[in-house]
């Protein structure tokens, strides 16, 4: 079975993948969690109104990373990943000049999310290596390590011989 159908399921239902790395004896488990996702016209339409005024204040401060990020997430209710890519790694090189914690911290939340779009776009090597800048062993944010999972399988040549194994 591939990894998409083992995902797949009813909300609020569970399902735990075991992945083994060619060449390590110490295979990962992943407990995921699956949820429902509803996509509302009617809430995208009611915020163009903010994409307006967030783009008049972007052409006010184009680097300025809190409003590219907002973008980026507007952008995901219109189901525009390449849109919230680009805004994604704008706000992070805005953010790669700063030295403060806040900016630490507000790069590894918008290097999650930029993989996490780039999964979207099946761009599975550019998610890896945004993952593989963020993801610990201390993570536990499931949905982030299930993007992760999905991302390796699918950036890993077969001849490393990635198998997942059913729940």
């Amino acid at each position: 079975r591939n990894l998409s159908s083992l995902l797949a399921g009813n909300a609020g239902t569970q399902v735990r993948l075991t992945i083994r790395r060619f060449g390590s004896d110490q295979p990962q488990v992943i407990d995921l969690t699956r949820e429902q996702f509803v996509h509302d016209a009617a809430t995208g339409e009611l915020l163009h109104p903010l994409r307006a005024v967030l783009n008049a204040r972007l052409g006010q401060e184009p680097q300025h990373p809190g409003l590219l990020e907002l973008r980026a997430e507007l952008a995901g209710q219109w189901s525009d990943p390449k849109a919230q890519v680009a805004d994604y790694t704008a706000a992070i090189h805005s953010l790669t000049a700063q030295t403060t914690r806040d900016a630490t911290a507000g790069l590894q939340r918008l290097l999650a999310r930029r993989g996490t779009a780039h999964v979207a776009l099946k761009q599975w090597p550019e998610a890896v290596a945004d993952f593989a800048r963020v993801i610990t062993p201390e993570t536990t944010d499931e949905q982030l390590l299930a993007y992760q999972a999905l991302a390796l399988a699918e950036a890993t040549p077969v001849s490393e011989k990635w198998t997942v194994l059913k729940p």
